[in-house]
């Protein structure tokens, strides 16, 4: 989506939704690798399209750009796609905005007040069904830090979250609201499919979410140790190079059952486990969908934020 020229400071736009009644339609994700590899082949250093940290502290970007060129050549690929034998004689192209590849659809900053005394405790978890939620949880704070953790690119990485509860306890809807907040910046996996090609989904993910886990033990293992270690990981897309790259993803476990851990400490200190408690009261069957409203959402992000703000 458009960056519209955002800098340092400024709140982070809303996405410019693409028209829906084109001809020709064609949805391409620009990850990193991507981005990595058409500045190597058009010979371009600039680190806009490859340095994120470099992309949000010195020009204000929230996310890698997009070659305005790569937005060309992709363009003439469709017409070659959809016209196969015909012959371009001439094409044009500009567009005064800059693409990037990271959506927020809100500035993740907590603005409003919640110490309203005129507002019960019970009247607020009544109006947001994510305070509900937390207040179910055995670590709340840990909790909201931790997805508040998701919007800062430099938080420490050596984390990661475990919720787990017997059902109908609302995990499932905290994963899906931060799906559709993150929408390409997030990614669904299994513990059950590690093969040689498992990471490379990982590339150009914020949050790898592994619902409904069954696999007490996964986080046992050296690849998960290396995931959350902060190391850089190897990485295969099937027909090409290996290669290596350095993940900038958290982790997001639920489960209906509490992880298994060994004595270590590093192991012990990576995780935040919570304990969500079933939901007792008789609750509106719109949860769901309230807890997917963009209102709902953007009061998740800045409550989180504003946690993990007076914990950092």
């Amino acid at each position: 989506f458009p960056s519209h020229d955002t800098k340092q400071g400024d709140a982070i736009q809303s996405p410019v939704a693409a028209e829906s009644d084109a001809a020709w339609q064609r949805e391409i994700y620009a990850d990193p690798v991507l981005l990595f590899r058409y500045s190597a082949l058009t010979f371009n250093g600039h680190r806009i399209h490859y340095d994120r940290s470099y992309c949000n502290k010195e020009e204000g970007y929230p996310g890698l750009v997009v070659h305005a060129p790569l937005i060309a050549t992709l363009l003439v690929d469709l017409i070659r796609r959809n016209e196969p034998g015909t012959f371009i004689q001439s094409f044009e192209f500009a567009d005064g905005s800059n693409y990037v590849t990271h959506r927020v659809p809100f500035a993740p900053d907590r603005t409003r007040d919640f110490s309203n005394v005129d507002i019960t405790a019970q009247e607020w978890k009544d109006r947001h069904p994510y305070l509900e939620f937390l207040s179910r949880c055995s670590s709340p704070n840990q909790v909201a830090a931790f997805i508040g953790s998701i919007f800062y690119p430099q938080s420490y990485m050596q984390q990661y979250l475990w919720l787990w509860g017997g059902g109908n306890d609302g995990k499932g809807a905290v994963v899906r609201a931060l799906e559709k907040i993150l929408d390409k910046a997030f990614h669904s996996d299994s513990f059950d499919f590690m093969g040689r090609f498992w990471t490379s989904a990982f590339i150009g993910k914020r949050l790898i979410a592994f619902p409904d886990n069954n696999n007490q033990k996964a986080i046992q293992s050296g690849m998960w140790k290396q995931l959350t270690g902060g190391d850089s990981v190897r990485a295969e897309i099937k027909n090409e190079a290996t290669f290596t790259a350095a993940l900038n993803a958290k982790f997001l476990i639920t489960s209906n059952f509490a992880p298994v851990l060994k004595m270590d400490r590093a192991d012990q200190r990576r995780i935040i486990a919570s304990r969500i408690d079933e939901i007792q009261t008789p609750i509106d069957v719109s949860v769901e969908r309230r807890m997917k409203e963009w209102d709902q959402l953007q009061f998740m992000v800045e409550y989180s934020c504003g946690t993990y703000r007076d914990w950092e």
